[in-house]
């Protein structure tokens, strides 16, 4: 049921977890790049009109 869903998430997360502080600099990159590129796709530009 719900405790074993819960129990299987937690193993695979614990996995994730090796306590280097570049992978999770990495992944706070790749949630940036992510969200950054949503918010250019919906908008058809950066935020406030900034042009490159």
């Amino acid at each position: 049921g719900t405790a074993a869903g819960v129990v299987a998430g937690t193993k695979r997360i614990v996995r994730l977890q090796t306590g280097f502080v570049y992978h999770y600099a990495f992944a706070m990159l790749i949630g940036v790049a992510a969200i950054l590129s949503y918010v250019i796709a919906r908008t058809g530009g950066f935020p406030g009109g900034m042009r490159w």
